[in-house]
């Protein structure tokens, strides 16, 4: 490699790297509903902040309130079509 000279290439972080022989990063950006988040190597889950776990609860409460109206929809009916009968 003496008397060679490496092109710079950019890293997944963004950072500008001249030699190749340079480590990756501790962490990695990953997207978690459009927003990016730190996830470290070695990690099968993002550190969750707190307008995360909002969001992620306020989904699932939602779909479940779905559920319950649905169910609730669907009983409505079959008592109507019981009583036409």
């Amino acid at each position: 490699m003496a008397g060679r000279t490496l092109s710079p290439t950019t890293m997944s972080n963004g950072a500008l790297v001249t030699n190749s022989l340079v480590p990756e990063p501790h962490y990695r950006v990953v997207q978690i509903f459009g927003q990016p988040h730190f996830q470290r190597r070695g990690e099968s889950k993002p550190e969750k902040t707190d307008h995360l776990q909002k969001a992620i609860k306020k989904k699932t409460e939602t779909k479940k309130t779905q559920q319950r109206t649905q169910k609730k929809k669907s009983k409505k009916k079959e008592e109507e079509e019981e009583r036409e009968r």
